[in-house]
């Protein structure tokens, strides 16, 4: 998040999971910060991977999937992910 790094490292360490201390919780809990918009995304992600691997046969999304470039994405970076 490049208009506060901050903000995205603490976000970035929601989404992986790791503990916060309650001095970072107090000021996100302060500005009703949404925890679970993360897995949210997450999971319509992963349902639109569902409904292309029905279409499709397969759940080999182009990088570049016209039709849903962010799936192409998703899914590009899913699999970098899990290689790590």
């Amino acid at each position: 998040f490049t208009q506060n790094p901050s903000l995205g490292n603490l976000a970035a360490k929601q989404k992986k999971g790791d503990k916060q201390n309650q001095n970072e919780i107090q000021p996100l809990n302060r500005i009703v910060f949404d925890r679970n918009i993360l897995g949210d995304q997450w999971d319509r992600r992963f349902e639109e991977l569902v409904s292309y691997e029905k279409e499709y046969g397969n759940s080999c999304v182009p990088g570049k999937f016209a039709q849903n470039p962010s799936l192409g994405y998703w899914v590009h970076e899913q699999r970098r992910k899990y290689k790590k």
